[in-house]
């Protein structure tokens, strides 16, 4: 069991931030107690409430309907032609004379308070949607005892999964997330790199979520793109990985960003594809 003196501070029915300490590899090495296990879940089920406004839901059908997001998103059929390594971006920005660098956090990257993505703070974060990926639980630490985040709860070893995207091309399939953006060479940058290594990157065009209401404003940048492996049917998400997440949609959404908490629990999956995140939390 965690000392509790010495672990993320768990400030569930305050309306503080989910994870607030300095450290951010407190959990390295160790799990959730069941009861911290507990109050987690109670936490998610009452985030499940949210719901998704009907104004939304039109504004997503008319994007769909955008011919330059239908070009854009018919493109990433092509994703093995179009990705690029970490190193392949840095040289092609060097060519552009470009210095600054765009993704799309669509996982913990959304939750800018998590003391996890500390080190990577970027210049600008923007809630966005991108269309023509599906965000799915699907990714596990390949050495569990050193994730910042911690190994599942005792009893519950099937509880490791992190998120990744699969890139479709289907203008069906959306996510919202985090439109961020580094300087290329700083160390924010370098940390950010260093971390998410294992991903490719695909170009993607980002609709600005504050501009949904209005003329919808469009971002060229990147997302992190696994290597799309056979899905982890018998695993389930992390708890305090999915925890980071959920928070970070809501603060997001109580920034003026009405339905982001809501959408992103119905266009996130398990690994089955047809499980959206909501009914998962619900029947848990």
């Amino acid at each position: 069991m965690l000392n509790t003196h010495s672990l993320f501070l768990i400030l569930l029915y305050t309306g503080s931030a989910l994870i607030a300490h300095n450290d951010p590899c407190i959990y390295k090495g160790k799990a959730l107690s069941p009861n911290q296990r507990a109050r987690l879940i109670s936490w998610q089920k009452k985030q499940v409430r949210a719901q998704t406004p009907y104004r939304l839901t039109q504004q997503i059908s008319q994007l769909q309907s955008n011919p330059i997001l239908q070009h854009a998103t018919k493109q990433l059929r092509h994703k093995d032609d179009i990705a690029i390594s970490w190193d392949a971006l840095e040289k092609k920005l060097s060519q552009q004379k470009c210095k600054t660098f765009y993704l799309f956090g669509f996982g913990s990257l959304i939750n800018a308070n998590n003391s996890l993505n500390a080190p990577c703070q970027p210049n600008i974060n923007i809630p966005g949607i991108v269309f023509g990926v599906r965000r799915i639980y699907n990714m596990t630490h390949p050495q569990p005892e050193e994730s910042c985040i911690g190994m599942p709860t005792q009893g519950h070893e099937d509880e490791e999964l992190r998120l990744d995207t699969h890139v479709t091309g289907n203008i069906d399939d959306y996510a919202n997330g985090i439109l961020l953006s580094f300087d290329i060479g700083t160390p924010q940058y370098r940390h950010l790199k260093d971390r998410e290594r294992k991903y490719r990157l695909i170009p993607i065009k980002v609709v600005d979520y504050r501009s949904l209401w209005s003329s919808s404003r469009l971002y060229d940048a990147y997302i992190l793109c696994g290597k799309e492996i056979p899905l982890e049917q018998t695993k389930n998400p992390h708890t305090l990985y999915n925890s980071i997440v959920i928070e970070g949609a809501q603060r997001i959404e109580h920034q003026g960003n009405p339905g982001f908490l809501s959408l992103l629990l119905d266009t996130t999956y398990l690994p089955d594809q047809a499980t959206r995140l909501r009914t998962w939390i619900i029947d848990k």
